[in-house]
């Protein structure tokens, strides 16, 4: 339900057509969202089925963030004028953020305890900071690499549970 309020939220205030996004794609979105939404608090039949899809749906559209990130700007609507190195890392972060959740959801939906599957969500979190520190895609934008292995350790914390 918090994904499905804000997508309308930004589509009704004009956020995403502020920021250059393609209005059809963001009530596909909406559409998506809000029948897995629905599926799951009805206790409809096929609300496993439709959370499983929404994880997918997820992961794909959110791998294209991460590892294409020009390429999936262009896909949702966004401006070669609006594709900043801030814009590309943002992207890259929507990314790895839509991948953990549909890790995340896909675990808990299998029937994975909750604490192995946050655990299982923070193998791609630990990847894709890796992924980025190794790149160079801090230092793109002016970050303080130094800053990130706090972060990597937190999320190297959250493993433990796979452990046991």
């Amino acid at each position: 339900i918090p994904f499905a309020l804000s997508f309308l939220r930004n589509i009704l205030s004009g956020e995403f057509e502020s920021c250059g996004c393609g209005m059809p794609v963001q009530w596909l979105n909406l559409a998506i969202i809000s029948f897995a939404a629905y599926a799951c608090l009805s206790g409809a039949d096929y609300a496993t089925t439709a959370a499983k899809a929404l994880a997918v749906y997820i992961g794909l559209a959110t791998t294209q963030f991460r590892f294409a990130p020009e390429a999936a700007l262009e896909t949702w609507g966004i401006d070669l004028k609006d594709r900043s190195p801030v814009a590309i890392f943002e992207a890259k972060c929507l990314g790895q953020l839509g991948i953990i959740n549909a890790v995340l959801i896909g675990a808990l939906i299998s029937n994975v305890d909750a604490y192995k599957s946050l655990g299982y969500s923070g193998i791609p979190a630990l990847i894709c900071l890796a992924l980025m520190k190794i790149s160079g895609d801090f230092e793109k934008i002016g970050f303080e690499v130094a800053k990130i292995y706090p972060w990597m350790a937190l999320v190297a914390v959250s493993l433990i549970p796979l452990l046991f």
